[in-house]
């Protein structure tokens, strides 16, 4: 299961009471979420558009970074551009590196800047690897809370997978694999959780094998993930200096496989 949790919104502007003539002053729009369970990081560089504005056909050399780089106390790296990302990705930029090293509880520099003397900034704190606070293996029933752990973080997503459903048609055991919010409390119990059946959805009663992965998110990257989902506004300046967007990061749990009883 590929642990990367990544969202990106494309920000729009330029309400205003004659929709025919939008009017728009174009920022920056830069989004990067460090992934201390990846190798590669990206950052993604676009501005904003009006809802009617077309997107260019041809770089605008305006919006076009001269330096991408982020840099902790131990660490400082350049990131290179991806070819011809801008016309593949609706005027994206995405630049790239697999030698930055993502390391929970370190501090990382976002700096984006162009020929024009603009920089954007950003900094987040990568928060702790979510501990379980029960052993793998423990067997637990369905009402029975499941605690984590993690300082630094600033809310949480689960996923889960549902190893030994039997399907009788087929005669064998299946898997499923769901994804949902926990929001900022580090518990739950696994009778909240659904199982997704050909006819609908089904809560979980007890009786099958679950794997957890628990992402802790810094406080960054789950505001602006609140945010996102609730489709509210995000404001320039609100987690980038100079920008819309967000610099925030995430890790994973290390994968924890429990029994669950009658």
């Amino acid at each position: 299961m590929k642990r990367h949790f990544l969202y990106m919104v494309l920000f729009m502007l330029g309400c205003t009471q004659n929709p025919t003539i939008p009017v728009i002053e174009p920022g920056l729009n830069i989004t990067c979420i460090l992934n201390a369970d990846s190798e590669v990081q990206k950052v993604y560089v676009n501005r904003t558009y009006s809802i009617l504005e077309p997107y260019p056909q041809e770089p605008e050399t305006l919006w076009i970074p001269s330096e991408v780089k982020i840099s902790s106390d131990v660490q400082e790296v350049v990131f290179y551009e991806l070819c011809y990302t801008s016309t593949r990705y609706h005027g994206t930029r995405i630049y790239k590196s697999e030698s930055l090293l993502v390391e929970p509880g370190q501090t990382y520099r976002l700096e984006v800047s162009f020929s024009d003397s603009k920089k954007v900034t950003g900094e987040t704190t990568v928060p702790q690897r979510p501990k379980f606070v029960l052993a793998s293996g423990d067997t637990v029933k369905p009402e029975q809370r499941l605690s984590w752990e993690s300082e630094g973080a600033g809310g949480y997503l689960i996923a889960y997978k549902f190893a030994n459903l039997y399907d009788p048609e087929e005669d064998e055991y299946w898997g499923i694999e769901a994804s949902g919010e926990l929001g900022i409390v580090p518990s739950i119990r696994f009778d909240s959780l659904f199982i997704e059946y050909a006819q609908g959805y089904s809560r979980f009663s007890g009786g099958e094998k679950v794997t957890l992965w628990i992402a802790a998110l810094d406080v960054n990257y789950f505001d602006y993930h609140q945010r996102v989902k609730n489709d509210e506004i995000i404001l320039p300046n609100m987690y980038l200096e100079g920008a819309i967007g967000v610099f925030g990061s995430c890790i994973m749990s290390d994968s924890t496989f429990f029994v669950i009883g009658e």
